[in-house]
């Protein structure tokens, strides 16, 4: 972590320093900046590819798909009536395709290129719905498209309803994030883990 702290610093003070490494209070400084972030990772053990590779897997399962964001859509839920967001994820989502499956929504408001805030500790997991479709010809692709919605934990929802809820209704996968997916992972039963966190 010390090691990202100073990565960042020196990347914000690097234009304003120049060559005077002596005023960076990071202890890797010299590291960084006179063999380059490639050089002073594997000088001092990190691989950087592994790590790249994991921050990218750890991404797709927070966002409950391995196809790329294309936007969101923030609308108010109808049957729970809070505020719920979906990612579109996919290269064939355009701008209207998703104005347009948002619209669909109440109160829906599209936004290209950003996804759902998803740092919130009720967060169970996304419900991700394959909505791609077939190719038209012999000549073009299929279209691969994905809807996700993120799914909350409350007083109402454990962690086995929101799967419910998602397979059943939203005939989607539920892919699990934060304490349902640390439940499902260390054997105890998702409801459980939920029931404990709610108090």
């Amino acid at each position: 972590m010390l090691t990202i702290a100073c990565l960042l610093t020196l990347l914000v003070s690097f234009r304003e320093l120049g060559n005077d490494v002596g005023k960076l209070k990071c202890p890797y400084a010299e590291n960084w900046l006179t063999k380059g972030a490639e050089a002073a990772a594997n000088e001092l053990g990190i691989d950087i590819s592994s790590t790249h590779q994991q921050q990218q897997d750890n991404n797709r399962k927070l966002l409950g798909s391995d196809l790329p964001i294309a936007g969101s859509c923030t609308y108010n839920n109808s049957w729970t009536g809070e505020k719920s967001c979906m990612n579109f994820h996919g290269e064939s989502w355009t701008l209207d395709a998703m104005v347009e499956r948002c619209g669909s929504e109440q109160d829906g408001v599209a936004s290209e290129g950003v996804g759902c805030e998803d740092t919130s500790d009720d967060v169970s997991g996304w419900c991700v719905k394959d909505v791609s479709t077939a190719a038209t010809s012999m000549m073009s692709a299929p279209e691969m498209k994905e809807e996700a919605l993120l799914m909350m934990l409350s007083a109402m929802t454990s962690c086995d309803n929101n799967k419910m809820a998602c397979e059943a209704f939203v005939q989607g996968t539920f892919v699990a994030t934060g304490s349902c997916a640390s439940a499902a992972a260390g054997g105890s039963s998702a409801s459980d883990q939920a029931d404990t966190t709610m108090e």
